[in-house]
């Protein structure tokens, strides 16, 4: 029996657990122009939130924001604005009037991250009440449109991501540090060169027959002029050129890696859509 009890339930649950989550939206707020009237004001709200609902949101009505959060438009405070609601996202509107034009302007903001993903800015011109109705609920689909368009970006770049993660550090800064140790040897050698191999009291080495040790000083033969000399500006030379280059290129890598973000190229790829990803 209690199996059956059992079957029956998880039965009666599948429905609710195969329905789509719709993802819930309020409009928060419309500003409108002195001109505009009240009625036609609170018409709008309806309009907009049946294009919403049209495109795909479950509306939620929401309360009037008062206090400190009457002025928010954008910002930490949509969070808590969506909080209250129990919302997904938040629709700020905007509506002005100019001459016989109307001017929309609809925003929709994400309400766990506060961060807007999507805007429409409408004019209508010559545009009467009916016109702009039929605006209002265009541009409120078009708005939904757009917002989904980046949601699924967002998920492609990371997904990306995930697959291709961003490069180590690491190499550019042990590159980095090689080339500048290269640095500091080609400059000791370039400094160098010219210098003799012996020091003052070493004993005189003589060199082949006929040739001369030349002293500085006749009475002090402790000290004498090395017939030996360091040629080592070349290689100190290309040792600064090479330690250079790698100085450049290893912060060059490093500087990739810490901005390092994919790009995404979407395009028809024969019958399905392709995803080309480059870094």
């Amino acid at each position: 029996m209690w199996r059956v009890g059992f079957l029956v339930t998880a039965l009666a649950a599948l429905p609710a657990a195969a329905a789509p989550h719709r993802e819930r939206a309020a409009v928060a707020a419309i500003d409108a122009s002195s001109k505009i009237p009240a009625h036609q004001v609170a018409k709008a709200k309806l309009v907009i939130e049946q294009g919403l609902a049209a495109a795909g949101y479950t509306i939620v009505a929401s309360a009037p924001l008062v206090g400190a959060r009457a002025a928010c438009r954008s910002g930490d405070c949509v969070r808590d604005v969506a909080r209250d609601a129990s919302v997904d996202a938040v629709v700020f509107a905007a509506i002005a009037s100019k001459d016989e034009s109307a001017i929309v302007d609809l925003a929709l903001f994400d309400g766990a991250t506060a961060q807007q993903i999507a805007t429409v800015h409408e004019v209508c011109d010559l545009c009467g009440e009916a016109e702009l109705d039929e605006r209002l609920g265009v541009a409120a689909s078009a708005l939904r449109a757009q917002a989904v368009a980046v949601v699924a970006r967002q998920a492609r770049l990371d997904a990306a991501l995930r697959a291709h993660p961003a490069p180590s550090q690491v190499p550019g800064v042990a590159l980095g540090a090689a080339g500048v140790a290269a640095i500091g040897v080609g400059a000791y050698l370039w400094s160098i060169d010219g210098s003799g191999t012996c020091h003052a009291g070493d004993g005189p080495v003589y060199p082949a027959a006929g040739a001369v040790i030349r002293y500085p000083d006749p009475t002090d033969t402790s000290v004498f002029v090395c017939r030996d000399r360091y040629k080592t500006r070349a290689a100190g030379i290309a040792t600064l050129g090479a330690g250079a280059v790698a100085a450049a290129v290893g912060l060059t890598w490093v500087v990739r890696a810490h901005r390092y973000q994919p790009m995404l190229d979407v395009g028809p790829q024969g019958a399905q859509l392709g995803l080309a990803v480059a870094w």
